[in-house]
């Protein structure tokens, strides 16, 4: 069984649904560190950031807050009127909360892009990292387990080779480096 892991981005790029599509499991990482200036509120399309405030500090992503996401919304909306009819969509998913603002996102567009991965939601641990991973998958049985290009960066994969588990990099080609809002 394959498995990905991720944190919720909002309106997350192309490429990590198509990481998910290729997996049996999706496990939403919600007990990790808010990223400032990363892509857990916000999105780049058409080479301009698309932001959702955010209320100053580094809590974990499932107890930030987004500051005014009402009007940040009607603001994304607004500056992207070709994509308006589509954005109000998921006018239902927006709240204080980025993590449930997020995770609803996902929730949809998986839906959206008929992809059927079993999902899944980690679990308050002390186990960091690397370690961490690999526990989440252990407890789901995975045999595999589907990392971003990024994670050659920190993985250490002596590790997930003595806990039996496989691991493999999404491969990314031109046709999904683009964002999910190009193919709705």
């Amino acid at each position: 069984m394959m498995v990905t892991i991720h944190q919720p981005n909002f309106f997350p790029w192309l490429p990590f649904f198509e990481k998910i599509r290729s997996s049996d499991t999706f496990v939403f990482l919600r007990h990790c560190q808010f990223e400032k200036n990363n892509y857990q509120n916000r999105f780049f399309y058409r080479d301009s950031r698309r932001t959702m405030s955010v209320n100053k500090g580094l809590e974990p992503i499932i107890n930030k807050r987004y500051a005014d996401p009402h009007n940040d919304w009607q603001k994304i909306k607004n500056n992207l009127k070709d994509k308006r009819q589509i954005l109000e969509e998921f006018d239902d998913c927006i709240s204080e909360s980025l993590w449930d603002t997020n995770q609803k996102i996902i929730i949809v567009l998986l839906k959206k892009l008929n992809i059927n991965a079993k999902v899944e939601y980690d679990e308050l641990t002390d186990k960091l990292s690397n370690d961490r991973l690999i526990s989440i998958c252990k407890n789901l049985g995975a045999t595999t387990y589907l990392a971003g290009s990024g994670g050659k960066n920190y993985m250490n994969l002596e590790a997930w080779k003595a806990a039996g588990i496989d691991v493999q990099f999404q491969v990314m080609n031109d046709d999904i480096k683009k964002h999910v809002l190009d193919v709705l």
